[in-house]
């Protein structure tokens, strides 16, 4: 995890701590609203750790039966 355990950092971290390959990164964050920002708009993705497990959560609770 990134600075202080407050922020994951980049595409490769996010996407280890949530289980999907990185290379599909942009389709979680367009199709499936996957919580990451870059501050103004460009630079290096982040992710708080809790926006995450909430995320992690309410796709297991949508996609749990499929």
């Amino acid at each position: 995890m990134g600075v202080n355990n407050l922020v994951y950092r980049g595409q490769e971290e996010i996407s280890r701590a949530v289980g999907i390959n990185w290379k599909n990164f942009s389709y979680y964050v367009k199709n499936k609203k996957l919580p990451v920002f870059r501050i103004d708009g460009k630079g290096t993705w982040l992710a708080m750790p809790d926006d995450l497990k909430k995320w992690l959560l309410d796709q297991r609770e949508n996609n749990l039966y499929k």
